[in-house]
């Protein structure tokens, strides 16, 4: 039965394959450029937004979606003209996320006032789903309803892995291809043309690598005579052949590959069942040898004591046997899905890692730029001070130790001494030349005044002065001081 399952299964494959071939479009007449993002720098033709419900950024070469919105799915619209036949050829990768359902697809052909799209989305499971936009509601056109339209498929790669897409549209066939793979081939005439983008799943983050869109050059006319004229019909007929043959030559050189991967994939699974047909075997021959012993033992029982209580002791060893049989196999089923989901909140949590170390290394860079910033301030604001109240800073000297006591002039009230400096600290004597009668007054400004001397009159300080001059103090000067 399973093989007739198996057989019957394959020739549906075959029959959906070789229907997808009859369409498939060729991409020779496509070399028009009308899109071609490489995400180098920021464009024009995705739009750049950062909230607290979207973070799409261009970042590192890749357009970095961030859909942070629990609830709802999001449309992002190419600034773009609308297409009728074209190729369009994009790169996604799904990054990690808490959606176990988080998707990503690409708009074809939406319509001026969002009634109607074609949409391929891919997800992180490996799987694929072709729907239509109607009337803001979805309509499925692949896979079965119980499974929403999604499809599995050997081709796509999963989470954090890149998907190229290529989707090829004429007359409105629809051919998908996925890592250089033909997937499946489609047909809706609902829309002649129409605009194309991208559609991302509630909180869902992914990376597009390249958005690039062909159309058909515009043919030339030319005109000719009769003679060349009937020429030119050869020649396009000619070229008509030739086109068709390579195209028959393509599909079969693709159809033999599909069948060749059907063979390969019906070998893998005949493999994998007579894999698991083995262990069923040896299972049941372990079983039958734990029967036997048991009967064994049973007739040996029954050879020397020949009683009932020692057969139902015998019967009642083997059901528990076989219990415990079946509990070790629950076990081993629940212990596996266990490893499985704590693999997968591993790979969540290194996701959440990496993001928080790049989060935590941008703040420490922040930080000590602006620790930088605050100690320029603060030594800015001091020499402003300092230049608001006539102080040098050339004269500020940064050493601390005792001082001299200046002497005391009786009964003067007005006093002349020579002022040599201005410093942030109090200063050691050694530092300041052998001076003599040097002292200090501390400022409202926490700074200290230094002078020398105290004399009656001014002529007595200018020689002073003079003096302290030569000693490697050429910015002194006389000061007046009231006792």
């Amino acid at each position: 039965m399973k093989m007739k399952t198996i057989f019957t299964t394959l020739l549906l494959s075959v029959s959906l394959i070789t229907n997808g071939i009859a369409q498939q479009i060729s991409s020779d007449a496509y070399n028009h450029t009308e899109i071609h993002e490489d995400f180098s720098q920021e464009g024009k033709i995705f739009p750049v937004i950062n909230t607290t419900e979207n973070q799409f950024i261009i970042d590192n070469g890749d357009y970095f979606l961030s859909r942070n919105n629990m609830d709802s799915q999001y449309i992002i619209n190419c600034n773009n003209s609308s297409f009728s036949d074209f190729i369009l050829k994009t790169s996604i990768r799904i990054g990690p996320s808490n959606n176990k359902n988080a998707s990503i697809g690409i708009i074809l052909k939406a319509q001026i006032k969002g009634d109607g799209a074609i949409i391929f989305e891919i997800n992180k499971k490996g799987e694929y789903r072709i729907k239509q936009l109607l009337d803001n509601t979805y309509k499925t056109l692949s896979g079965l309803r119980k499974n929403e339209g999604w499809v599995k498929s050997k081709i796509i790669n999963g989470v954090d892995e890149h998907n190229a897409i290529e989707i090829r549209t004429e007359n409105n066939h629809y051919d998908v291809y996925i890592n250089n793979d033909y997937l499946t081939t489609f047909f809706n005439p609902d829309y002649r043309s129409g605009s194309c983008g991208l559609i991302i799943s509630p909180e869902t983050k992914a990376r597009i690598a390249y958005y690039h869109l062909n159309t058909q050059r515009e043919s030339t006319t030319l005109t000719a005579t009769n003679t060349s004229h009937i020429t030119s019909n050869t020649n396009t007929k000619t070229e008509e052949l030739d086109r068709k043959i390579a195209t028959l030559e393509t599909n079969n050189a693709k159809l033999n590959s599909l069948c060749n991967e059907q063979k390969e994939n019906q070998r893998l699974e005949l493999k994998s069942l007579k894999e698991k047909n083995n262990e069923q075997e040896k299972e049941i021959a372990s079983l039958n040898r734990k029967i036997t012993d048991f009967k064994n033992n049973n007739l040996k029982v029954n050879e020397t004591e020949n009683t009932d209580e020692t057969i139902i002791q015998t019967n009642t060893k083997l059901k528990k046997a076989k219990q415990e049989i079946s509990i070790l196999r629950d076990i081993k089923n629940r212990q596996d899905g266990i490893v499985n989901d704590l693999n997968s909140q591993l790979s969540l949590l290194k996701a959440k890692q990496l993001d928080l170390r790049s989060v935590v290394q941008a703040l420490n860079k922040k930080t000590s730029s602006l620790e930088t910033t605050n100690i320029e301030l603060k030594e800015l604001f001091i020499l402003k001070d300092f230049e608001s109240n006539g102080i040098k800073p050339s004269d500020l000297i940064k050493n601390t130790n005792a001082y001299s006591t200046p002497k005391n002039l009786e009964g003067n009230n007005i006093i002349y001494a020579v002022q040599f400096g201005v410093f942030m600290q109090v200063q050691s004597f050694s530092t300041l030349k052998v001076l003599d009668e040097v002292w200090y007054e501390k400022t409202e400004h926490g700074t200290y005044v230094y002078l020398s001397g105290q004399f009656k009159n001014p002529k007595e300080a200018t020689a002073h002065k003079n003096k302290v001059a030569a000693l490697g103090y050429p910015n002194s000067f006389v000061v007046t001081l009231t006792k």
